[in-house]
């Protein structure tokens, strides 16, 4: 930050140039995401989005691929239609998936940047539901994908993010999960503790019914909001308080709940 600058913000620009010197907050500093602002900075993010694909999607999609599923990319069977990021197709059953990749944010106010991506997401997903209902939108996709599969039973939602801000969370009934988590979910199914790594799918494989469990409240987020605590910060204003409510994640905790539900499908720790 110096002084040819129209606005000050130190929580994008902590370093305080005067004369020759640099003047340097601390607690500022810790609490600000350097990585992500050198990005915004210089423009880093609008340079990738210009000539290349989104290297979350394109891991996700790998990930998607080694499993076993269809994949297609950015679908758009017809100029009217709007595209859906990748759609996945395995043993019956489609999975509709938009992803989001927001910046992570610093504070509290840049929460809203990736909750607009969410909520976006979510308005996308109910029509592609819609659309993907119609048997006769269906077969264009096929065509279109040249894929030789049949009519799906079943077809689930999915919002994925690259931060873990609001994973484990549903946007008009669309479940909303971290990209890096999912990607573990289906590649490799292990949930790693300090004593034994445990097998998130119920046999030696995956199955469409471990990413309908990860993804519906009864995977992986139900043991990881169990292990949240409560804390309260108060503040006293003469006869007031003024009270905060937040939340702490136990990892003590959180690590007993796996031994619990998962000790049949534990397996020992190689060093």
């Amino acid at each position: 930050l110096d002084d040819s600058r129209d606005f000050v913000d130190l929580q994008y620009t902590p370093f305080l140039k005067v004369d020759d010197y640099y003047l340097l907050a601390p607690s500022v500093i810790a609490h600000a995401n350097l990585v992500r602002n050198i990005a915004f900075a210089n423009g880093l993010n609008e340079k990738r989005l210009a000539g290349e694909a989104d290297p979350m999607q394109s891991a996700v999609e790998q990930a998607l691929r080694h499993a076993g599923f269809h994949v297609g990319v950015e679908v758009k069977p017809t100029r009217k239609a709007g595209d859906t990021d990748l759609i996945a197709y395995r043993d019956g059953t489609l999975y509709l998936i938009e992803c989001k990749n927001a910046y992570h944010p610093c504070n509290a106010h840049e929460m809203r940047n990736s909750y607009d991506h969410i909520r976006k997401a979510g308005e996308q997903l109910s029509l592609r539901q819609q659309m993907f209902a119609d048997p006769a939108y269906q077969k264009k996709v096929w065509q279109a994908l040249e894929w030789n599969v049949a009519a799906p039973t079943a077809t689930r939602t999915l919002v994925l993010t690259a931060n873990r801000v609001f994973t484990g969370s549903t946007i008009q009934g669309h479940p909303v999960r971290q990209a890096h988590e999912f990607i573990n979910v289906i590649a490799r199914g292990r949930i790693h503790s300090p004593d034994a790594v445990y097998r998130f799918w119920e046999g030696d494989s995956l199955s469409t019914a471990d990413v309908d469990r990860y993804l519906g409240g009864d995977g992986l987020a139900s043991e990881q909001f169990a292990a949240l605590e409560p804390i309260n910060y108060a503040n006293d204003f003469g006869a007031r308080t003024l009270v905060f409510e937040s939340w702490r994640f136990s990892v003590e905790k959180y690590h007993k709940l796996v031994q619990a539900r998962y000790a049949h499908r534990a397996e020992p720790i190689v060093s």
